[in-house]
């Protein structure tokens, strides 16, 4: 029983050891992400950016579907909340 406990000992000794080595030997490393190229503009800039053109084609409104339709219909005259 005595041989049994000091093996073990040993064992338990020797693989707590060599975790502690193994994770100290190699520290981590991350690596670097990539930069992106930003430019930076005044708010005039941003305004002529944002105004849009005013010769452009209306655009057609979409046409909502029937089921869409019937949901808004039903909720309209039942009283009941669109959302449950």
């Amino acid at each position: 029983m005595k041989t049994g406990l000091t093996i073990s000992a040993i064992a338990h000794a020797a693989l707590l050891l060599w975790c502690a080595l193994s994770f100290s030997v190699a520290p981590l490393v991350a690596a670097a992400p990539d930069s992106l190229p930003v430019d930076i503009i005044s708010d005039t800039q941003f305004s002529q950016l944002t105004k849009g053109n005013k010769t452009a084609p209306k655009a057609e409104p979409r046409k909502r579907s029937r089921t869409t339709t019937f949901a808004v219909f039903r909720t309209r005259n039942s009283g009941l909340s669109p959302f449950p």
